[in-house]
């Protein structure tokens, strides 16, 4: 007769597993500065027309207060422009440039369809950051 009370050692074995796995996966996603982490931060801040964001997660050679005037522009010009990504991955070119792979969706209608597209990203400061001089300017209107 069993104990009330008492676990399978492997039913405790599989919850503990689970819940590293969990914590890893989140404190990557959140924490985490890899070149796709911070190209979806960037993506995300480009779709809610977040200036901060856009800052924060881009890199460029103009001048700061120039780059806020340039992302000011490019944010009301694509005021109604919606669209959709996914992540592919990224490859490494060097220690302080990758290339993230993207499928972008610019229609969001039953006529769209997804797109290849490669966000080149930079190392600044010992963060990645979307190297903006560099993007396709097919993939927003626009673009600084």
């Amino acid at each position: 007769m069993r104990q009330a009370g008492r676990v399978h050692w492997i039913v405790l074995l599989g919850i503990i597993g689970a819940v590293v796995v969990a914590v890893g996966f989140f404190a990557t996603f959140f924490f985490g500065s890899s070149p796709e982490v911070q190209a979806n931060r960037f993506l995300v801040a480009l779709a809610k027309g977040d200036k901060a964001g856009l800052m924060k997660y881009g890199a460029s050679d103009m001048d700061p207060a120039e780059l806020e005037k340039a992302w000011e522009v490019t944010l009301d010009r694509g005021e109604y422009y919606r669209f959709a990504w996914k992540i592919q991955g990224s490859t490494k070119q060097s220690e302080d440039s990758a290339v993230v792979s993207i499928l972008i969706n610019k229609g969001m209608n039953s006529q769209s369809y997804d797109e290849p597209m490669s966000i080149p990203m930079i190392k600044q400061d010992g963060e990645w950051k979307v190297a903006v001089g560099e993007l396709s300017r097919k993939m927003y209107p626009s673009l600084p």
